[in-house]
């Protein structure tokens, strides 16, 4: 059972997490006239909380294209 153990988390666990597409990458996109950080993770675009809400401060149309903007660059 131990080897078993032992050849998982050398075989399958470790390579996962030396693997470079399983780690967060962070970049600046700009986004309308805003620069924000972006945090892509797990095929998954994250935004920081106080850019989030900068951009609903100014919830109308231009906030839906700047979303639309921002999905667009994440993929």
């Amino acid at each position: 059972m131990a080897e078993r153990l032992m050849h998982w988390i050398s075989h399958r666990l470790l390579p996962y997490f030396g693997d470079r597409r399983s780690q967060p990458r962070r970049r600046r996109v700009a986004v309308g006239e805003r620069q924000m950080n972006v945090l892509n993770w797990q095929d998954e675009c994250w935004l920081r909380l106080g850019d989030t809400l900068s951009l609903l401060d100014a919830a109308d149309q231009a906030l839906l294209s700047s979303l639309a903007e921002l999905r667009s660059r994440c993929h």
